[in-house]
């Protein structure tokens, strides 16, 4: 896959799928120059993120889900494009941290964050996101009693948001 890959300079979506031997994704996609919608689904084995998502420049839509194994999202300005308007990430159980430089995605309109029972908190920046109109959080245990209107701790951070669920309510 690392190989055939840069050469697909015209490729706008890639969907990887139950891929359980794939450990990490391409570390050169540079070429991939008009990659907008990127999917990693039930691939086990994934820990890492990081290298791939530095050179796609016109990325709008991230979907990640299904990486037991993924601990944390690189924290390196970089990776995360302006581009970027949808985020869904599910089923990482181990991911404990969200990356401080999402304040990058300032086209950011919608975020899902389900099943991530590790996640402890939302980035301190999180309130940068001023695009952001829809943001849901459910069955992240930690993460959604911190996102309670009012009273919750990371509530400062998400009150700009026109439309919050939390754990299938909206708030």
């Amino acid at each position: 896959m690392s190989e055939g890959i840069q050469h697909l300079s015209a490729l706008r979506t890639l969907q990887i799928h139950n891929c359980g031997k794939l450990t990490s994704l391409p570390r050169k996609m540079e070429n991939c120059i008009a990659l907008e919608s990127l999917e990693v689904i039930n691939c086990t084995k994934i820990s890492l993120f990081e290298e791939c998502l530095q050179s796609l420049s016109n990325l709008r839509s991230l979907t990640i889900k299904g990486l037991p194994k993924l601990v944390f999202l690189p924290d390196r300005p970089e990776c995360y494009k302006s581009t970027l308007q949808y985020l869904y990430i599910s089923d990482c159980l181990s991911l404990m941290r969200l990356p401080e430089c999402l304040e990058n995605l300032s086209s950011l309109v919608r975020m899902y964050i389900i099943g991530c029972p590790n996640l402890l908190h939302l980035p301190h920046n999180f309130n940068c996101l001023v695009a952001l109109q829809v943001l849901r959080i459910d069955q992240c245990t930690l993460l959604s009693s911190r996102c309670q209107r009012e009273v919750g701790e990371d509530w400062p951070k998400i009150a700009h948001v026109p439309e919050i669920y939390v754990d299938r309510v909206r708030i």
